[in-house]
């Protein structure tokens, strides 16, 4: 049973922990095409995969308990499952709302589709050649800016949570 508990958890981590490596910077590349709906869909992937890793998580357990080679007192697993919640709170808690809080930015008209601060509600042919621009746009753009950063950063922050999972997985060291 314990193969059959393995191969389950190795399939669900292609299938659901690929995509959740991946969903967060669909959003940064929203971002930098000012597209809000990108964004949303990176939010709503991210999630679900999210979601759905918990299902990892659980498999990763089964074919654990139910090994005669390796046990919860494994150190690369106990290493593995903590990197897991790690990577689990980084998403949750720093890469999705970083993305919500920057799709409702552009949505609400901080940048228009050419990334121009507060043009969003003026009609292009009405645009002066030379744009100004307020304290207040300049502190949403940079706000902006700093929540792409944020997200950028928590999206390889997990990413490479992942990248440590699989190493220790595929190494097992402290054997």
């Amino acid at each position: 049973m314990g193969t059959f508990a393995a191969v389950l958890h190795v399939l669900a981590a292609v299938f659901v922990i690929g995509p959740l490596a991946m969903a967060p910077f669909g959003g940064l590349r929203g971002i930098r095409h000012r597209d809000a709906r990108q964004i949303h869909d990176a939010v709503r992937w991210t999630t679900w995969f999210g979601l759905g890793s918990l299902l990892v998580f659980l498999l990763g357990a089964w074919a654990v308990s139910t090994s005669d080679d390796v046990g919860f007192g494994t150190s690369w697993i106990t290493i593995s499952m903590t990197l897991y919640i790690v990577g689990i709170a980084v998403i949750f808690g720093l890469a999705i709302p970083s993305l919500r809080r920057t799709e409702r930015m552009i949505r609400e008209g901080v940048l228009d589709d050419r990334g121009a601060p507060g043009a969003a509600a003026a009609d292009a042919e009405e645009m002066p050649p030379t744009v100004t621009t307020s304290t207040d746009e300049l502190h949403s753009k940079a706000k902006l800016d700093a929540m792409a950063g944020r997200s950028g950063a928590a999206a390889t922050v997990a990413l490479l949570v992942w990248i440590a999972i699989t190493v220790l997985m595929v190494v097992k060291p402290f054997e």
